[in-house]
């Protein structure tokens, strides 16, 4: 792997890939395995890691994805008025921007504005408030629902996220093509902490509201996804496991999912090597 990583010297984006994996590969033998990089497969293609452990096989297929297409503001501060709307109690995330430079009653009405908008907004919807000069002052979306009680705050909308979901689809189905029998075959997606929402959208598909199903205790409307995922209904189940490491931070964090299958004794291997596992029906 350290010879990958020199050879890629004139390639940043590769080197950081190679070095991110590396880190995984690090994690897997800090954990026990013995780990092979680059294992040939039976058709011609390679797995980037493969882990064993007593009578756990592990194949793991690496990818790596860039954000050139992510549209966000990365160094807008937050003011406290709008940071305010973090008080609202409706369970959702909100991508939110505003112009630069208003003036502090400007703040107040937008965020106002905000306010009665996401009080009664779904899942998708999207508002924008022009000034009195027809100029844009700011604009929000509702991107997804998450757990907790109140609406959480994202500074910068991702207005070519289908782009980036079709990439992620992509590279997944790329994955899936090498995988290998005899052991289980996990899809890592790597990149920016900031882009893990997404590959959650296009690994389990668009999040909706259901109409179909029962709401929980205090809620008008149940939360659930749409069938556009790459586990979507009815697609073989040899994908069981799939997990966003992110690459921005000086831990990096990462977060799995498992679908309703596979061995009990992988899954708690698994559980040790990823940050957070989620369950899938």
């Amino acid at each position: 792997m350290a010879r990958r990583i020199e050879r890629a010297a004139g390639n940043p984006r590769l080197q950081a890939a190679l070095a991110s994996e590396a880190r995984l590969a690090r994690t897997l033998v800090n954990a026990g395995f013995d780990v092979g990089s680059e294992v040939p497969t039976p058709t011609g293609r390679a797995c980037d890691l493969v882990a064993r452990k007593n009578d756990v096989l592990l194949h793991f297929h690496v990818k790596s994805i860039e954000d050139e297409h992510l549209s966000v503001a990365r160094s807008m501060r937050m003011p406290r008025v709008i940071h305010a709307l973090e008080r609202i109690e409706r369970r959702l995330e909100v991508e939110i921007v505003w112009r630069s430079r208003l003036s502090a009653s400007s703040l107040k009405a937008l965020s106002a504005n905000f306010a009665n908008f996401l009080t009664r907004a779904s899942i998708g919807d999207e508002h924008s408030v022009c000034g009195q000069d027809g100029r844009m002052q700011g604009r929000c979306r509702v991107r997804c629902a998450h757990e907790g009680p109140c609406i959480r705050l994202h500074v910068g909308i991702a207005d070519d996220r289908a782009a980036i979901i079709e990439r992620m689809d992509r590279l997944m189905r790329k994955a899936r093509a090498q995988f290998l029998a005899g052991g289980e075959n996990i899809i890592v997606l790597m990149g920016e902490e900031r882009l893990q929402w997404l590959f959650a959208q296009a690994l389990l598909g668009t999040p909706i509201e259901r109409w179909d199903r029962l709401p929980r205790r205090g809620e008008r409307i149940a939360i659930g996804r749409a069938s556009d995922g790459f586990w979507k209904p009815g697609r073989d189940l040899t994908s069981r496991i799939a997990a966003w490491q992110s690459i921005d931070s000086t831990r990096a964090s990462s977060v799995a999912w498992f679908r309703a299958c596979g061995t009990s004794r992988v899954r708690g291997e698994c559980r040790a090597l990823f940050d957070r596992c989620n369950e899938v029906e």
